[in-house]
């Protein structure tokens, strides 16, 4: 089966201004997003508009009880480009777009994977192949 989208290989400042560019792009649109460890442990959300500033992603939490009206973020730190492995841009002929980071963070650089995308079927498509490189 052809594949119907394309890659494009970036670095790690052209990533952070392209989530940006995908958050405007989303509108009102749910974006779908994925860290994952090689532990097994990863974090799948949607519904939301990620934001990327000083080499950060923030996303911003639904409180679960109605009494608390917090204004709570998830934050996850963008890797250095000395940390990262493999950082691209995947869009498909109708228009969906993946954006993907692989890269090392934290004490003892534990390496992790960051994918964001317009659809959560290209998300789960871009990921199994971004996995594999």
């Amino acid at each position: 089966m052809e594949r119907d989208w394309q890659q494009l290989e970036m670095d790690v400042d052209d990533w952070e201004t392209a989530l940006n560019r995908l958050s405007v792009k989303a509108g009102d649109k749910a974006v779908f997003f994925r860290i994952s460890f090689p532990c097994g442990m990863s974090l799948d959300a949607a519904g939301f508009q990620p934001l990327a500033e000083r080499k950060e992603i923030r996303i911003r939490l639904q409180p679960q009880s109605p009494s608390y009206a917090g204004n709570d973020e998830f934050r996850i730190a963008i890797p250095t480009q000395d940390l990262v492995w493999h950082c691209q841009e995947s869009t498909r002929t109708d228009d969906a777009t993946c954006l993907s980071l692989g890269g090392s963070i934290g004490i003892g650089n534990v390496d992790m994977e960051i994918h964001l995308s317009t659809s959560r079927e290209f998300l789960e498509i871009v990921a199994s192949e971004f996995h594999e490189q």
